[in-house]
């Protein structure tokens, strides 16, 4: 098992996978928070940012506070949902 980083430094258990990945395309919405499932079978929450001029999307980790853009992962992960209105701060 290796530990895949992001190129800013931020480390993720990613087991053997290398490639990044989007499984189906949802229609995120800026703000919200999502449950991100990575190749190792971790559960994380992001908040998506939205997208930058440049059409990278951008996203906040909820444990580590850390923003970094698609293009910057280099592990395989996916969404599996948005986190219920209670995790909203709604």
């Amino acid at each position: 098992m290796m530990i895949l980083e992001m190129r800013d430094g931020l480390g993720f258990d990613a087991g053997d996978e290398g490639q990044a990945c989007r499984g189906r395309r949802m229609n995120l919405k800026r703000g919200r928070i999502y449950n991100i499932r990575l190749c190792s079978e971790e559960l994380r929450r992001w908040r998506f940012l939205g997208a930058d001029p440049h059409g990278l999307e951008w996203w906040e980790d909820e444990e580590s506070g850390r923003a970094f853009s698609e293009a910057s992962l280099m592990y395989a992960w996916e969404v599996v949902g948005e986190a219920g209105e209670e995790d909203q701060g709604a």
